[in-house]
């Protein structure tokens, strides 16, 4: 439940909402593209905080 609250935060930092997944019946195959997309958005998000600060 953190985990999901802190991605959103990455996301969006200035949103207040909290994000209940509880409810949603997320299949592990789609759980695990979705952690294949926020890991690679992560590392894309990274690469480029690097490149700006050369």
């Amino acid at each position: 439940m953190n985990n999901v609250l802190h991605i959103h935060k990455m996301i969006n930092p200035t949103s207040k909402k909290v994000i209940k997944i509880k409810n949603l019946n997320i299949s592990k195959s789609h759980f695990k593209n979705m952690q294949t997309i926020l890991s690679d958005t992560k590392k894309y998000l990274f690469q480029k905080r690097e490149e700006l600060k050369k």
